[in-house]
């Protein structure tokens, strides 16, 4: 990958460095105009002294240091931020907060690497998790052939698609800014913005009970059901993207999940996200035409294979470890590419230079 978002140089040192002589830009010329006006009631108390002329030129000087300087190190650095600022001021705001919107947990991450080791080493999958093979590889197939394959159609709720001009949006854990994640709140909220699609962490209880809720298993009895998530969905027109979340219930949440999208007739309008390739099998085993999306934090030489695989028309990835070789790999392979979690407009544009298929975001951006 060559792009300049890998800099680490950009990342650490240019955002801080622009952030300083911002601040110097502010604190110079009132700290100027302070020295000149002690001057001046200087020089009407004194009007003999000769050192007024002297601390008129040292303040035009500090004037020249703290303003004029930091300026032209403000223009060299605004060439840079014209076209890569993304690359480090943008990340901050996906991590600032109280919520953290990491995608992927640690438990998700070790399942991961175990996934990884077993094909390296060769172990066949339990046949609890082995999909359909015949079903993954029509609806890949399927799936890719066509452009406009969206799901739903360009009747979003505010009369306005969210779906057009190449790329759809997408409501990260529903319009969750400013409003309450996984929230039937913010879902519905996401629905009145227009949003294409809304995503939802869904979880299982230990008391059978499937619901939204991003970083645990605990307290989902008083979180929004996944069934009045699916609601919502309906009631929008929105496409349903399940992120499917490791925990209690294994097996069984998962046929839970996929009975109760086909109790509500949604399964061409719901997608099933994961970072887990066994839980992706396992909803095929399922709905063999289920439509799939492959979770993942970074990019590397395996995603491809593995989305194949379980027959997954895209592969969501962190943004800042996307650029436009990895969506082109993506593309050649017969694969959209979504784009997660998009904190402004001006990464969107990038993003769209680069032909990203999917765009979420806590927010319309």
């Amino acid at each position: 990958m060559n792009d300049v978002c890998y800099s680490t140089l950009l990342k650490i040192v240019v955002g801080p460095l622009k952030d300083l002589v911002s601040l110097f830009q502010i604190i110079g010329p009132i700290l100027c105009i302070i020295s000149l006006g002690y001057t001046f009631v200087k020089l009407m108390q004194h009007p003999d002294d000769k050192k007024i002329f002297a601390r008129i030129k040292n303040s035009l000087i500090a004037l020249g240091v703290l303003f004029f300087i930091p300026l032209l190190v403000n223009a060299v650095i605004s060439m840079i931020d014209k076209n890569y600022s993304y690359c480090w001021k943008e990340a901050s705001s996906y991590t600032s907060g109280v919520v953290n919107y990491q995608e992927i947990t640690d438990e998700e991450r070790k399942l991961i690497l175990q996934e990884s080791n077993s094909y390296e080493s060769g172990v066949k999958e339990d046949d609890n998790t082995s999909s359909n093979s015949t079903g993954s590889n029509s609806n890949s197939s399927s799936t890719t052939t066509s452009s406009n394959n969206y799901i739903v159609n360009n009747s979003i709720a505010a009369g306005t698609s969210r779906c057009s001009n190449g790329y759809c949006t997408v409501a990260h854990m529903g319009y969750s800014t400013p409003y309450p994640d996984n929230s039937a709140t913010a879902f519905e909220e996401a629905g009145k913005a227009g949003f294409w699609g809304a995503e939802a962490d869904v979880r299982m209880s230990q008391s059978g009970r499937l619901a939204c809720n991003h970083d645990n298993d605990e307290g989902l009895d008083q979180k929004t059901s996944f069934s009045e998530y699916l609601d919502i969905c309906k009631k929008y027109k929105m496409a349903a993207v399940i992120d499917i979340k490791s925990g209690y219930g294994g097996e069984e949440k998962l046929r839970k999940m996929v009975e109760m999208v086909k109790e509500k007739g949604m399964m061409n309008d719901a997608i099933f996200q994961c970072s887990i390739v066994s839980y992706l099998k396992t909803i095929k085993k399922y709905a063999p035409n289920a439509r799939i999306w492959y979770l993942r934090d970074t990019y590397d030489s395996g995603v491809i294979s593995k989305a194949k695989e379980v027959g997954a028309e895209a592969v969501n990835i962190n943004y800042v470890n996307v650029d436009q070789n990895v969506i082109n790999e993506l593309h050649n392979a017969n694969l959209r590419v979504g784009v997660y979690v998009i904190p402004s407009t001006k990464v969107k544009e990038k993003f769209l230079t680069y032909k990203a298929d999917y765009i979420m975001s806590n927010k319309p951006v």
